[in-house]
């Protein structure tokens, strides 16, 4: 006599595939929220890039017009000083005439490494060193 298949043992495939498919499933919708959450890091982190491109080229142009001024200022010095109008020195009719008083020469190079003589550059615009 031959005995009936059981039906637990009829079952247990179609659970299992059943089960496959759902951790297949499953693993395909977290590995598009992965994807997509990868791609707006990304996203961000392109927009930050840009940003500070953006400042890095205002800084780059401050710079420039600073190191011109300090270039057109160490001339005038170079010159033995501009000539002051009459009205810049308020005092210039009622004393006698006296001799400037030398400033020392500053010096700033880009590319030179500090020295315990030479002021460091403060890098945030505003601050003395």
């Amino acid at each position: 006599m031959l005995r009936p298949k059981s039906t637990i043992s009829a079952v247990t495939p179609k659970i299992l595939l059943g089960f496959a498919v759902l951790c297949l499933v499953s693993a395909s919708i977290l590995g598009l929220l992965t994807g997509y959450e990868a791609q707006n890091n990304a996203a961000k982190a392109g927009a930050q890039v840009l940003q500070l491109q953006k400042e890095k080229a205002e800084l780059e142009t401050k710079l420039e017009a600073n190191q011109t001024e300090i270039a057109s200022l160490q001339k005038r010095i170079e010159e033995g000083g501009a000539a002051t109008k009459p009205s810049e020195n308020p005092s210039a009719g009622s004393a006698p005439e006296q001799q400037p008083t030398p400033l020392p020469s500053l010096e700033i190079k880009p590319d030179a490494t500090s020295t315990p003589e030479q002021a460091t550059p403060c890098p945030v615009a505003g601050i003395a060193a």
